[in-house]
């Protein structure tokens, strides 16, 4: 059965994926302020893996602004929760 992507959260979920939105890129820093230079850039539509803790829950810094994830090259980082859409939750 062929399940088109726009309907995916109808059948199940997903609790850490990310999307990239609202900028042709985004920053990914060391820590959640933009006081130190970036570690990489994500672009618009970007996929990206938030980091969860043992109890299933978005990492997220103290003031709930910004996601921990978790990069392909295996290195955490931090973004701004205003260019992130979670997906399929």
């Amino acid at each position: 059965m062929k399940v088109p992507f726009s309907t995916y959260d109808d059948y199940f979920t997903v609790l850490n994926l990310g999307r990239v939105s609202g900028s042709s890129y985004v920053n990914v820093r060391p820590e959640p302020s933009t006081a130190k230079k970036e570690i990489a850039q994500l672009h618009l539509n970007d996929y990206v893996q938030l980091v969860l803790d043992s109890k299933g829950n978005i990492v997220m810094d103290q003031t709930k602004s910004w996601y921990n994830i978790k990069l392909s090259s295996d290195t955490n980082g931090w973004v701004s929760k205003n260019y992130i859409v979670r997906e399929l939750k």
